[in-house]
């Protein structure tokens, strides 16, 4: 069983010693058969860019998976205060900085040798449907997704 924490190590790039595991863990699972989520994955109809298949939205970051790897974006500290709209009239998150930014960490992963556009399989889908209007181009909104909660890559690797 893979750990689901992965230690933390100091490394002079910051969180790529992190990343790096954190990568290999799921390379392992990709490898090792059905790919569980304890989140909803909600499939690309248009409504984002390609490459992106699917989506999953989790406390504090994002994850979207690409027809030949994922990409991962993880919200930094002051992000809780901006999503709860914890800012004061003129838009700064602390009144005493009207300068204040706030940070982020995000990391592709490509799969090496994987095929492009993989197969998957649904193995559990959520009970409930989402819908995207996405501008004001109805191209880009889609309508009944239904999201996985559980699912397959079929034929990742040759």
């Amino acid at each position: 069983m893979l750990p689901l924490f992965l230690p933390q190590t100091r490394h002079p790039l910051g969180l790529r010693a992190w990343t790096i595991r954190l990568c290999l863990a799921v390379a392992c699972i990709l490898g090792s058969g059905p790919v569980t989520w304890a989140q909803d994955w909600i499939p690309n109809e248009g409504q984002w860019d390609a490459p992106v298949q699917m989506r999953a939205d989790w406390a504090g970051g994002i994850t979207w998976l690409e027809d030949q790897g994922m990409a991962v974006w993880v919200a930094g500290e002051g992000y809780d205060e901006l999503w709860a709209h914890g800012y004061d009239r003129t838009g700064a998150l602390d009144p005493a900085n009207p300068d204040a930014t706030v940070h982020s960490h995000a990391w592709r992963v490509h799969w090496e040798g994987s095929q492009p556009h993989p197969a998957r399989q649904s193995l559990t889908e959520a009970g409930h449907k989402v819908n995207y209007y996405l501008g004001n181009d109805p191209n880009r909104w889609a309508e009944g997704l239904v999201p996985s909660t559980r699912f397959k890559l079929l034929d990742v690797w040759p």
